[in-house]
């Protein structure tokens, strides 16, 4: 009987699968030959039950990773293979750092591979150790006295002593929180944000000034308390510098003035730089206070006294004896590290293993501040000494905290794959300083402390070489999921490059961040004025910045920035700037999502990208970015800096600046690639994003928008609707695009009967009050009125946003709307109208009943307002379930209302001054003066002077113009004497769209202003002294350049100019003497007054006009349309029309409407293609229709932009049929190849192809094996349609069967492995790395490598050696002094060795042979045996050839009995 090593199973697999992998139990055929590569030299065992007084053999395992490092150090001087190290499953509880320098490297080119013995990730190293010491409940008297009152009976204290001061503690495998004030409530939907938060009332970089009313009495008590006792070890968790959401620091507290309400930071005398946060506290600092006993009231708290030594915890559930409690001995657990890069660490690999539960630090603040902010130390650290630019220390994390649990420092060749470093203190891998060629693969990174993975390769100028080329480089991180980061710490990122090039990161997944998903950067040159070693003159980005060359690509990344402010969720700084020097990094296929901050954060709302302060050399190729808070892409360093950033197919969006997401081509994204692959460990794809989109049962209409605006869904009202590609509400995996509505919008629905169902709809919120246009072009805002409604058509049932509330949702019952209770909250809600009672309508808010009103059903549906403002973005609208209705069928665009025509063309304002009486202009202060005076070019003309030295003259502020031209004459006089803000400022402004809807101040009410700049000093791109004009969108929050242009040539101007001013929609155009100057679109503001106003100038005006309504163009009857009838007359506000053709046998033919206001002209286009010139000649033009549903716009073109009218023709019949569609396949992996199009017939017999529109199939459909149905509609039809698609692929693998060889012969090993596919069972060759003759010396047990074709990870194969020597792994021997315990005891399969008692070689501590083999990698393989009792199946070599196959029988009984494989797809959003 071979001795087994105990372990349970943490796989559960069906019945296919288990037969995948028995049937490998039969080898297929013996005899192949081992690789020629490859070589295994040598290999040693540990296990949980092991012993390190053992030998490290098979049979005799060490029980520490350290044991089996030592005896690796006896034999690597001159390795002739690899080195293996196998670890059995099981707990190890390390007290002390796992160090490997120099003499633990691989030599001659070799590997020392510490990889899991049993399934991938089975045996955990752990940073501490689990409380053993008995727990009492405690009361609120004696030493427990500050323990709340609410605690009391629920909180359990032990002593665990003060020899190791921990900072952190893991309960039941998780981060339990220390003991706050305010107490911890994450918001839904940002679990990486630690809110809620108090806000400061002001503080230094020594104390914090806490607000009144903030702090309860039992928490100043407990402060008070324990400072008198004299442990008082609390501490500050704050986002320092105010209202900065940048940098979190935690800062001990040493002392409380409960009188100034001051809490004093510690210090440390002689040492400034420590216990001191980035910046000072200042005024409105978001924060909480930590690690007192009067703060503990909530479960799953903990508060540790350092001094005492006592531990308290408030347990989420259960008894006390319920929780696994470890308390942290180390901060890191492998610390890999050389002495400097000329003595490196090399060749060592750790595979298939879990890192956790470590320590943190009591204190922590970004970077060593020289003098930042005004905050600054004044000094530079040690580790800056010989640095061209010592102010890197800004940037970079201090040397005290660059650690992870594996910590990397000088190596080369260093490999993690398939392992999961979770609960951390720091980061999860800390790479520090010169490492070269590190490989970190098909790892699981998650709930860390700080950030995921730290490259860090050291300071400009001593980091790298004089070509600029640092010595950490060529490092590669592929195939991982880095998750929930910052756990501790608040500007944590996924992943950080800083001064490290030539890397490349690929098929990543990051996600859950406070802060960043990816950062790469350098050093900021503070103090650029002094020389070495006092400052950064001395530095050269191109010899001294190493953060270049490295590629970003098939990378995922989403929700991020959950909890700071500015930024991106990939953010890029402080690299090269400007045009001239630069070296490229590069991104290609990634995709980011979802990136925006929780409701208390009221900094500046963040950006998908933000490439910012010098980024030059950027090459971005097919990047998406979708769902921001602020914008998709921010590159303002552009402008900033000049700075050169490539983009190819990219769809940024940034304002005027830069914009191409109209240029974007969707189907250049490989979503197949992105993100991790189908070879990702199967015991970490729970952690793989995988939202399917989803459709309710019972489903009676639905809409995504996928296939666009489909008009025999909807109707339209109001300005056009339009599909957005960077809004939509389903994973960007899964979908494409969304409605966007803006303004008074609306899209419509009616139904023929009242219907008792359910619909929902999803609808984004920007949320953030606070998002800054930088130098776009464009002002984004969350400050939007829109509602989805749900009712009769009349009676207004209604859920949404209203301009007019910022913080929480509302409901609109007729005319009436009310503030619901549930908060607003950046990124998609879902909106629920539940009818199902047939008596009233349950409204509901992300699952949150909010209202409930008396209603027999709805037979109307809409998304927008009449009164709407701003831009509202909805997407998947549902209805479903209830009682059944007829099938709702397809809708006509409704006739347009009858136009009054009466005030078009209308003059609301004529000033031709001859009266001499003044406008009704209201000035907002004394330093504006109008007044009329004779022309000076003409005095018997009298004119409008305007001497404004600072302020304003408004008119009709807030009236409902809303489409309206401004016309004027105008003269400029000169600059005034006026210095304010030393002229730079100097301007004159013309106001348009006043209301007070942007700004609620009369006196500077929201508007679009035409600017002519004096540009003193000279700025955007023109010199000094060279005025200039340019088109802004005031708001409360400051201005947005919307557009800026150079005054006409020839432009004088003291000489009088015609000015236009055209705005409509939201669109302003700007015209001088009939030349178009500058256009905006923008869409914030739609109606509104006039004005004038600026800084220091004086103008002349006359014949000042306002024409309301104005007509730009005059359409025939019929729209010039013959033989196609359209459903109305022409009405400017109305935008969408229908035409049916009177006779099919007859062409359509279009008269061109013709413009009549000066320097507006007209397009049309058919079916997306202009045909303009096709009417150039007699101003008539035949229509091509295409027999299903046309499209035809007429087009506006003014100076202010288009305003689009659409025409559907409907030139098709009534489809009948369509074609059935074949099934597709394709292999795992591999998008399907799915047909463009479909043959289909009409009621008059005719038949066509039509295209199809197929919705968007989520990779994960196809990465794994499985059939999944795929969703389409015919492109001009509404018509659905659907197609089945298997993919093919390895769903199991089979065990390698145990063979046996006679001492000194190599084993004939097997050829082949069953491999189990979703189209049956197939062998996979196998190749083996070829073991050293001396392993086969003695009787024994070998553990052989292999690889099977197609398969990624890597099986195990046993080959027992008998013969000669001793009996190898007898447990029943008697006498055998390492004989292990019972391995069937239960409770000792991760007993660690009894520090009180150690092994002494005689059974108490070890545990023998393995029988198991293990398969990693891809399949949720089990590597736990399913044969005999005992778990072992034979194999002889030889001519006597016998196998024990019961259960593979049984396996393959299994199968035919109709056993299915069953994958878990965890969905994450």
């Amino acid at each position: 009987m071979k001795q087994k090593w105990k372990k349970t199973a943490s796989l559960a697999l069906s019945a296919a699968m288990a037969t995948g992998m028995l049937a490998g139990l039969i080898p297929a055929e013996a005899s192949a030959e081992p690789a020629e590569e490859g070589k295994i030299q040598a290999e040693f065992f540990v296990s949980p039950e092991g012993s390190d007084k053992n030998d490290g053999s098979y049979g005799h395992p060490f029980a520490t990773l350290e044991a089996a490092r030592d005896a690796v150090r006896e034999i690597n001087d001159d390795m002739t293979g690899d080195i293996y190290v196998f670890i059995d499953g099981g707990n190890y509880y390390v007290d002390e750092t796992i160090v490997f320098d120099e003499q633990d490297s691989g030599t001659n080119g070799h590997k020392i591979i510490y990889r899991n013995l049993d399934e991938v990730a089975s045996a955990s190293f752990i940073g501490g150790k689990q409380v053993d010491s008995e727990w009492k409940l405690v009361e609120n008297e004696g030493a427990d006295a500050d323990l709340p009152d609410s605690a009391v009976g629920k909180v359990y204290k032990t002593n665990v002593g003060t020899d190791y001061i921990f900072d952190t503690i893991y309960v039941n495998d998780e981060r339990a929180t220390l003991a706050r004030t305010q107490n911890k409530e994450q918001i839904a939907g940002f679990e990486s944000a630690l809110t809620p938060y108090m806000r400061s009332e002001g503080g230094g970089v020594g104390d914090l000034i806490y607000k009144a009313g903030d702090l309860d009495e039992e928490a100043i008590t407990g402060l008070v308390n324990a400072q008198e006792r004299g442990d008082l070890d609390a501490s500050v968790y704050m986002w320092d510098g105010g209202y900065w959401d940048w940098m979190t620091d935690t800062i001990p507290i040493s002392a409380i003035d409960t009188s100034a309400r001051k809490l004093t930071y510690k210090t440390v005398e002689g040492h400034p730089e420590m216990y001191r946060p980035k910046y000072a506290t200042r005024n409105n600092a978001r924060y909480f206070l930590q690690g007192n006993l009067g703060f503990l009231d909530a479960p799953g708290e903990y508060y540790y006294n350092k001094t005492t030594g006592d531990l308290y915890y408030y347990p989420e559930e259960g008894s006390i004896e319920d929780q696994d409690i470890v308390i942290p001995q180390v901060k890191e657990i492998i610390r890999v590290e050389g002495q400097s890069r000329e003595s490196m660490v090399e060749n060592i690999e750790f595979s298939g293993l879990t890192f956790k539960d470590t320590n943190t630090t009591d204190w922590y603040a970004y970077g060593w501040n020289w003098g930042d902010a005004g905050d600054g130390l004044g000094f530079y650290p040690k580790e800056a000494e010989g640095s061209t630019q010592p102010s890197y220390c800004e940037q970079t994390e201090r040397i005290e905290f660059q650690y992870g649990n594996i910590t990397l420092k000088n190596t080369k060749n260093i490999t993690i794959s398939k392992s999961h470093i979770t609960n951390t203190g720091m980061f999860g891998i800390e790479v520090y300083l010169a490492n070269q060629n590190t490989v970190i693969e098909d790892c699981l990174i998650n709930y860390t402390g700080h950030g995921g993975i730290n490259i860090d390769g050291g300071y400009p100028g001593v980091g790298g070489d004089e070509n600029g080329d640092g010595y950490s480089r060529d490092n590669i991180v592929r195939n991982t999921v880095i998750h929930n980061v910052g756990e501790l710490i608040g500007q944590a990122t996924g992943l950080t490059v800083q001064q490290s090039g030539y890397n490349t990161f690929s098929n990543l997944e990051v996600y859950n961040s406070p802060r960043r998903g990816i950062f790469i950067t350098a050093g900021n040159s503070r103090n650029p004025n002094q020389a070495y070693p006092d400052g950064d003159a001395d530095y050269n980005a191109m010899t001294d910045m190493y953060s270049h060359h490295n590629k970003f690509e098939y990378i995922y990344i989403h929700d991020c920035q959950q909890d700071g402010g500015d930024d991106g969720a990939f953010f890029g700084c402080y690299l090269y700037k400007g045009s001239e020097n630069y070296k490229p990094n590069y991104i290609n296929q990634m995709i980011i999502d979802s990136t925006g901050a929780n409701p208390t954060m009221t900094d500046l709302g963040p950006n998908c990208i933000n490439l910012d302060m010098g980024c030059s050399g950027f090459e971005l190729s097919n990047v998406k970015a979708v769902n921001p808070m602020n914008f998709n892409i921010e590159v303002n360093t552009i402008k900033q800096y000049g700075d050169v950033i490539k983009f190819d197919n990219v769809n940024i969006d940034y304002g005027t600046m830069v914009n191409e997401i109209d240029k974007f081509d969707d189907s250049k994204m490989e979503y197949d690639k992105i993100g991790v692959t189908a070879g990702y460990p199967a015991e970490f794809m729970d952690s793989v994003t995988k939202d399917f989109a989803e459709t309710p049962e019972d489903l009676y209409f639905s809409e995504d928008f996928e296939a666009g605006l489909n008009y025999t869904k909807w109707a339209a009202a109001g300005t056009n609707p339009e599909i957005t590609t960077q809004w939509f509400s389903e994973d960007p995996l899964s979908g494409k695009q969304g409605v966007e509505l803006s303004g008074n919008s609306r899209l419509y629905r009616e139904f023929g009967e009242k219907l008792s169902k359910v619909v929902t709809v999803m609808m984004f919120d920007r949320q953030n009050n606070n998002l800054a246009a930088y130098d776009s072009g464009r002002q984004n805002s969350a400050k939007v009125t829109s509602i989805a409604r749900a009712d009769d058509g009349e009676n207004i049932i209604g859920i949404g946003l209203d301009s007019s509330n910022m913080n929480n949702y509302v409901v609109q019952i007729g005319d009436e709307k009310e503030a619901t209770e549930v908060q607003r909250t950046f990124g998609w809600h879902e909106l629920k109208f539940d009818y199902t009672s047939g008596t009233d309508v349950k409204l509901y808010i992300d699952g949150t009943l909010v209202k409930t009103v008396d209603a027999e059903g709805f037979d109307y549906v809409s998304l927008g307002s009449d009164d709407g403002y701003g831009i509202a973005y909805y997407d998947q609208l549902y209805i479903y379930g209830g009682a059944e209705a007829e099938d709702p069928g397809s809708i006509t665009i409704p006739a347009p209302p009858e136009y009054d025509a009466s005030n078009d063309n209308k003059e609301q304002l004529y000033l031709d001054l001859e009266d001499g009486e003044l406008p009704e202009f209201k000035p907002t202060s004394d330093k504006t003066k109008l007044e009329i005076v004779e022309d000076p070019d003409d005095p018997e003309n009298m004119v409008l002077y305007n001497d404004i030295q600072d302020g304003h003259n408004f008119y009709q502020t807030g009236i409902d113009w809303d489409n309206y031209v401004v016309n004027l004459k105008w003269k400029f006089a000169g600059w005034g004497d006026q210095d304010i803000l030393g002229k730079a400022y100097d301007n004159f402004t013309i106001f348009v769209m006043t209301n007070l809807e942007g700004d609620s101040r009369p006196n500077n009410p929201g508007s679009y202003q035409i600017v002519y700049r004096r540009n003193l000093n000279g700025e955007n791109g023109f010199d000094a002294g060279v005025s200039y004009f340019e088109i802004c969108n005031h708001a409360r929050g400051g201005d947005s350049v919307l557009g800026r242009a150079a005054v006409p040539e020839g432009f004088d101007e003291s000489a009088w100019h015609e000015l236009q001013i055209q705005t409509f929609d939201g669109k302003v155009g700007f015209a001088i003497d009939g030349e178009t100057l500058l256009t905006a679109n923008d869409g914030t503001y739609t109606y509104g007054g006039i004005g004038f106003g600026g800084i220091n100038a004086q103008v002349y005006m006359d014949d000042i006009q306002v024409i309301s309504n104005p007509t730009y163009v005059v359409y025939p009857d019929n729209f010039g349309l013959t033989n196609a009838k359209v459903n109305g007359s022409f009405n400017p506000d109305y935008y969408m029309y229908s035409a049916v053709i009177e006779d099919k046998e007859k062409p359509v033919v279009m008269e061109l409407p013709k413009p009549i206001l000066e320097g507006v002209s007209v397009k049309v286009a058919l079916n997306g293609e202009d045909i303009t010139e096709k009417f150039a000649e007699t101003g008539k033009a035949e229509l091509e229709l295409k027999n299903a549903s046309n499209t035809l716009v007429i087009s506006e073109v003014t100076s202010a932009g288009s305003r689009d009218y659409t025409i559907y023709i409907d030139n098709s019949g009534k489809v009948t049929e369509v074609a059935p569609i074949d099934p597709s396949s394709t292999e795992a992996g591999k998008a399907p190849e799915l047909p463009a199009e479909v043959n289909v017939k009409f009621d008059d017999g005719t038949e066509a192809s039509a295209a199809i529109v197929w919705n968007m199939v989520n990779p994960w459909s196809y990465k794994l094996p499985g059939e999944f149905t795929v969703m389409g509609v015919l492109k001009d039809y509404n018509e659905t349609v659907t197609v089945q698609v298997t993919a093919d692929g390895l769903q199991s693998i089979g065990k390698l069967a145990d063979i046996t060889t006679d001492a000194g012969k190599a084993p004939a090993l097997p050829k082949t492995v069953s491999a189990q596919f979703l189209s049956g069972a197939k062998d996979l060759p196998l190749t083996f790395k070829q073991a050293d003759d001396s392993l086969y010396e003695k009787a024994g047990t070998v553990v052989l490598v292999a690889e099977a074709e197609g398969y990624n990870g890597t099986l195990l194969q046993n080959v027992t050696v008998t013969g000669e020597g001793t009996d190898p792994e007898d447990p029943d021997k008697p006498g055998d002094p390492d004989k292990p315990g019972d391995p069937d005891k239960p409770g000792d399969s991760d007993k660690p060795e009894d520090p009180q008692n150690p092994d002494d070689g005689n059974g108490s501590g070890s545990d023998a042979g393995q029988g198991d083999n293990s398969a990693d990698g891809n399949g949720g393989n089990d590597s736990s045996n399913s044969g005999n009792s005992d778990g072992h199946q034979t194999v002889q070599t030889g001519d006597d050839t016998s196998v024990t196959a019961v259960v593979a029988v049984m396996a393959i009984a299994a199968v035919l009995a109709g056993g299915t494989l069953i994958i878990r797809r965890k969905m994450h959003k």
